[in-house]
């Protein structure tokens, strides 16, 4: 059976350290992160996604309202960049959406996004990630 889920999964890093690799389990994709100080209050998330064999992550692009990979913070002194795609999609008949063509990630996935603190660096940022995957 085919269908669409979509996932999310938490990332918590200490801005204490200039790096944090973290992992969190997902069914169709395994997250592993690091963030790396790069200024004062500037800081370069990179995350990456190994897809299991088989699913793909949808990009924003398409025309069937998927929102692709959305980078939520809940902290009004964080300011998220925009996402910076290191990995090329490709376009597939999908056969969840009628054998239309679709932009989607295969194997894996890798981003990074600039984060900003304004004012005091807190000892913990929680950041959670959202997207849609199909087969």
């Amino acid at each position: 059976m085919q269908y669409l889920k979509t996932g999310g999964f938490f990332l918590l890093f200490f801005f204490a350290f200039s790096a944090l690799v973290f992992s969190q389990d997902s069914t169709q994709v395994s997250w592993k992160a690091v963030a790396a100080r790069k200024a004062d209050n500037r800081y370069e998330l990179l995350v990456k996604g190994i897809i299991k064999k088989g699913w793909h992550v949808y990009d924003s692009n398409n025309a069937q309202d998927l929102s692709g990979i959305i980078v939520s913070i809940d902290d009004s002194l964080v300011t998220a960049g925009t996402i910076q795609y290191l990995t090329k999609s490709k376009t597939i008949a999908d056969v969840v959406f009628e054998n239309k063509s679709m932009q989607v990630t295969i194997d894996s996935i890798i981003f990074s996004q600039e984060i900003k603190i304004n004012g005091q660096v807190p000892s913990a940022v929680k950041i959670k990630l959202n997207y849609e995957t199909g087969y």
